[in-house]
């Protein structure tokens, strides 16, 4: 993998091992047992479960990589596997919501949202592909 220079430590590079995690949102890491990813999926599961992050890490039996991409084409196990990721979906926006209820105007007090400012310089841009990545004016 060409990295252009990058350390392949980097926490965007390998977000499994190097990525702090702390205060991550409750996070579900869906992959399949014959995944390339596999490793990394129960890894970065593991560090964000010490990292105090409730992690749900659904592992599916003999499917392959991006497998919900698969849905209504592969087997009845991957459409399962989307529908408990919209269930648990389901269950955080209600629980958000009547907590909402009960404090309102606390979302509003938690989610700040600023439009994008000069001031914070450009958006990061990808790579060119077969040269360096561009270089920042800042």
């Amino acid at each position: 993998m060409d990295l252009a220079g990058a350390d392949p430590r980097g926490p965007l590079l390998s977000p499994a091992v190097c990525a702090g995690l702390t205060g991550l949102p409750p996070t579900l890491l869906q992959v399949g047992t014959g995944e390339i990813l596999l490793d990394d999926s129960t890894r970065l599961a593991e560090r964000a479960r010490a990292a105090g992050v409730e992690v749900i890490l659904d592992v599916t039996a003999d499917v392959p990589h991006v497998f919900q991409s698969f849905a209504g084409t592969l087997d009845d196990e991957t459409d399962e596997v989307l529908d408990r990721a919209a269930l648990l979906l389901d269950q955080r926006l209600r629980a958000s919501r009547a907590q909402t209820r009960r404090a309102p105007g606390a979302l509003a007090r938690q989610i700040r949202l600023t439009p994008w400012s000069a001031s914070r310089g450009p958006p990061v841009r990808c790579p060119r592909p077969g040269g360096s990545p561009p270089r920042s004016p800042r």
